[in-house]
């Protein structure tokens, strides 16, 4: 495998439990899930930041 596809691989799997928890944070504090837009902001810039920080570290 390799590094970009571990980067990759390793972002998807943070995210996946990042966003779990942002969706239920927003359920807690407003008895709302958060819209899709949103939570499609939330990913893309995070998965930007996750990819180059594990990168940089493999």
């Amino acid at each position: 495998m390799d590094k970009e596809q571990v980067a990759h691989d390793l972002a998807v799997i943070i995210l996946k439990s990042r966003l779990d928890s942002m969706i239920q944070d927003k359920i807690a504090s407003s008895g709302n899930e958060p819209g899709l837009y949103d939570m499609a902001d939330y990913v893309l810039n995070d998965y930007k930041d996750l990819i180059g920080r594990i990168s940089e570290n493999l």
